[in-house]
């Protein structure tokens, strides 16, 4: 999931400055947590928060995090902590094409 993911445009988030954007949405209740899916392969839950898109339009952010099954750390405390076989990866204004190929990317949490 997130080999692809990058390869489709988005980022590695290795900081917090990198989800600046993430903080200021959270402070402001402006997160939607659309969904979650189960990596069978890797055995990680990969989770997506974005803001709140609007009809026919990507949203303005997205971030997608996976990490093992009994973890339950949230984006901003996996960038600060770094835990093994965790990752978190995200998208600033994706054009619609982008947002097409993130959601084509096997295993994400809004194709499924």
């Amino acid at each position: 999931m997130e080999a692809c993911l990058l390869a489709a445009g988005a980022k590695k988030a290795v900081n917090r400055s990198q989800l600046a954007f993430l903080e200021r949405a959270e402070d402001e209740n402006e997160v939607d947590k659309p969904g979650l899916v189960f990596d069978k392969v890797t055995k990680t839950v990969v989770r997506l928060w974005e803001t709140k898109a609007s009809e026919n339009r990507p949203p303005d952010w997205a971030v997608w995090f996976g990490q093992p099954f009994e973890s339950d750390l949230e984006p901003l405390e996996i960038v600060d902590e770094h835990p093994a076989e965790s990752f978190v990866v995200f998208a600033e204004n994706p054009s619609r094409k982008k947002w097409k190929h993130f959601n084509q990317c096997p295993g994400n949490p809004k194709a499924a």
